[in-house]
C-alpha cells in the first residue's frame, strides 16, 4: 500500500472518530492496533498475487472459450452507469462470499480472523486473511471481469469500496438516516461485528444493505448499539502465525524489499519493449501464472515451528535472493516479460554467467520462504514451484532461438540456471506473431 495513502486515511478517519465517537471511552491507540497496523502494511501484496494467480489462470481459460469480450453491449454502456452497475453486481458476489464464508467451516477458520477484532475503528478494516480476501474478491469480481466492464469502471467501484469499508468499521456513530435501508452504514456493519446471538450472520453486504432486506438477513434494531465485538472462541492476537516469528526487523526488511521487486515488475511490465515472437498455445502461459504465484498457496498450510536461527537464516536468504532478483531485473530492464515471450537479447553481467539468472535469485529467496515455513507440505510445494519455473525457462528457450540465431551459440556457453549445471531443451515450441505492445 502507497504510505501516502496511509497518512491520508489517519488524517481523515482519526479526527473523525475523535469528533463523532460511537464508543467515547475507546483509546485511539487501542488494543492490538499494532497487530492491524501490520495487516494493512502488509497484507495487500500476499492479498493481490494470490487474486492474480487464480484469476488470471480463469480469465485465461474464459478468454480462449469465450473470447474477449462476449458482451460489448456492456463496454460501450457510459462510464458513469457500468460504475452503478459493478458496484450492484460486485456486491451481490460479495455478499454471496461472505455468506458462505460464514457457512462454511473450513472457510469460517479463515474468515474468523476478521471477527476477532473486539474494537472497532478504521484501522480494524484490515484485519484479514489472505485466503478470505482473496476468496471474497473473486466471488465479487470475477463476475464483472466476465461480463466485459471497462477497467476504469473497475478501478472506480474498488477505490469506493475500499474507502467505505473504511467508513463501515471506524469508530463513529454516522447514520445514513432513511438511506440507511438502501446502503450499508457504520451502525450497520458494526451490528455484523457484534458478538450477539441474535446479531450472528445478519448483515452480510459490503456496500448495499437493500441487499440483505431483499435476502432477508438484514438486522438493524433502532436505538441500540452494540455492546461487544469479538468471538467467544480464542484466536491468536498477531499476524498469523506471528507469535512464531522473531525479530520483525528482519521480516520487515524482507517484506520491504519485496514490495520493491513487485514494483519494478510493474514498473517495466508498462515500459516493456513490443514484443516480437510468443509462445503459442495455453500451456505457456499458464504455466507463467502458476510459476509466479503458486507460493501464495502457503498462506492456505499451518506452519510448522522452527528455531530463532533457522528463522534468521530463512529471513536473510528471502532478503538476500529478493535483493539479487532485483538486481537482475534491472539488467533485464524493458524486456521483462512474464509470459514466453521474446523482445531482445541480454547476454551481459548476470545474463553472462547463467542464461536465466533472475530465476536463479529467486530459487534463493523461495528457498528461504519454504525454510520460514518448516512444514514438509511447504518443500513440496517449493519443488513443484521449481519445476514449473524450469519449464517456464524452457518455453522461453524456445522463443528466443526462433527470434534470434546468436542464441544458440550464446546457450552453448551459458549455462541455464547454475553455473557448471545444464538442463537440456526441448524441442522448439512453434511461436506466434506478436502484436505490437499496449
Amino acid at each position: 500500500m502507497d504510505y501516502t495513502a496511509i497518512l491520508i486515511l489517519a488524517c481523515v478517519f482519526i479526527p473523525l472518530e475523535r469528533l463523532l465517537p460511537l464508543h467515547p471511552d475507546q483509546p485511539m491507540l487501542r488494543r492490538d492496533w499494532k497487530n492491524d497496523l501490520f495487516y494493512m502494511l502488509f497484507n495487500g501484496f500476499v492479498v493481490r498475487a494470490g487474486f492474480a494467480a487464480v484469476a488470471g489462470a480463469v480469465m485465461i481459460a474464459y478468454g480462449a472459450a469465450f473470447g474477449a469480450n462476449p458482451f460489448p453491449a456492456i463496454a460501450a454502456m457510459p462510464l458513469w452507469l457500468q460504475v452503478i452497475c459493478v458496484l450492484i453486481v460486485s456486491d451481490i458476489g460479495y455478499y454471496t462470499a461472505h455468506r458462505i464464508c460464514h457457512a462454511v467451516p473450513f472457510l469460517w477458520q479463515f474468515h474468523s480472523v476478521h471477527h476477532s477484532v473486539e474494537e472497532m475503528d478504521w484501522l480494524a478494516t484490515h484485519r484479514v486473511h489472505p485466503v478470505d480476501q482473496v476468496f471474497s474478491t473473486l466471488l465479487s469480481m470475477l463476475p464483472v471481469f466476465f461480463l466485459g466492464f471497462s477497467v476504469q469502471a473497475l478501478v472506480i467501484s474498488q477505490l469506493l469500496f475500499h474507502a467505505h469499508s473504511l467508513l463501515l468499521h471506524s469508530n463513529t456513530r454516522i447514520t445514513f438516516g432513511p438511506l440507511k435501508w438502501v446502503f450499508a452504514s457504520p451502525e450497520y456493519h458494526h451490528r455484523h461485528h457484534a458478538n450477539e446471538r441474535d446479531a450472528y450472520d445478519r448483515n452480510f453486504a459490503g456496500q448495499l444493505s437493500i441487499i440483505d432486506a431483499i435476502a432477508g438477513t438484514l438486522f438493524l434494531p433502532a436505538r441500540r448499539k452494540p455492546v461487544a465485538y469479538g468471538l467467544n472462541d480464542p484466536m491468536p492476537r498477531l499476524y498469523h502465525h506471528a507469535d512464531q516469528i522473531p525479530l520483525w526487523g528482519l521480516a520487515l526488511t524482507a517484506q520491504l524489499v519485496g514490495t520493491v521487486f513487485l514494483v519494478f515488475i510493474l514498473y517495466f511490465t508498462l515500459v516493456r519493449l513490443p514484443p516480437r515472437e510468443s509462445a503459442s498455445g495455453i500451456m505457456p502461459r499458464l504455466i507463467a501464472i502458476l510459476g509466479t504465484y503458486i507460493m501464495m498457496t502457503l498462506v492456505l498450510l499451518p506452519p510448522d515451528p522452527i528455531s530463532a536461527e533457522m528463522r534468521v537464516i530463512s529471513t536473510l536468504m528471502i532478503i538476500a535472493g529478493s535483493l539479487l532478483s532485483i538486481a537482475c531485473l534491472l539488467q533485464l530492464g524493458k524486456t521483462f516479460s512474464i509470459m514466453a515471450t521474446s523482445r531482445a537479447l541480454k547476454t551481459t553481467g548476470a545474463y553472462g554467467i547463467v542464461r536465466h539468472p533472475l530465476y536463479g535469485a529467486e530459487v534463493l529467496m523461495i528457498l528461504g520462504v519454504v525454510l520460514s515455513h518448516g512444514s514438509f507440505l511447504a518443500f513440496g510445494v517449493g519443488a513443484l514451484w521449481l519445476t514449473l519455473q524450469i519449464r517456464r525457462a524452457q518455453f522461453e528457450e524456445s522463443v528466443l532461438r526462433q527470434s534470434f540465431p546468436a542464441y544458440e551459440a550464446y546457450a552453448a556457453r551459458v549455462p541455464m540456471l547454475i553455473p557448471g549445471l545444464r538442463v537440456a531443451a526441448p524441442e522448439a515450441t512453434p511461436a506466434t506473431p506478436a502484436p505490437d505492445a499496449p
